[in-house]
């Protein structure tokens, strides 16, 4: 996960614009945003270096002792257990977002596609890279060409 989507993840200037814009929860319009917005780079960020501290402090608790003393172990507990309580939350918002609080984000998580037009108003900055591509529908094996016959 990090390997692939580190690229797409690092934070820029847009992503302090889509916050500052309340993510398009807040009024009418939606920010532009690449393929992942703010919010979806800080939930990989959450995710990569929270979850990294929580799995060294844990490590820490597993092995009492044998990598520091009692005071070390009494920090570990508390950054483990403190930031483990602060990605649970984080993740639960993000469960609520992907599925319920916004429209066609469950969508494309069950699915892994989205409208056009949906990808356009949530991601238009990625819409408009990829059609600069050329990327195009492919037609299914079998399929006739439409004017052919």
């Amino acid at each position: 996960m990090l390997l692939i989507w580190v690229k797409d993840n690092i934070p820029n200037a847009r992503d302090i614009a889509w916050f500052k814009a309340g993510g398009g929860l807040i009024g009418n319009e939606h920010p532009a945003a690449g393929r992942f917005n703010g919010g979806q780079k800080m939930v990989f960020w959450i995710t990569v270096l929270g979850g990294a501290v929580v799995a060294v402090s844990g490590y820490l608790l597993v092995f009492p002792f044998v990598f520091t003393d009692v005071a070390g172990m009494q920090l570990s507990h508390i950054i483990h257990s403190l930031l483990s309580v602060l990605m649970i939350a984080a993740m639960l918002a993000h469960i609520y977002i992907g599925s319920i609080g916004m429209d066609g984000a469950f969508d494309a998580m069950g699915t892994g596609q989205v409208d056009l037009n949906w990808a356009k108003q949530h991601h238009g900055l990625w819409v408009q890279e990829e059609l600069a591509k050329g990327r195009t529908a492919v037609q299914p094996p079998g399929a006739k060409a439409s004017g052919a016959d």
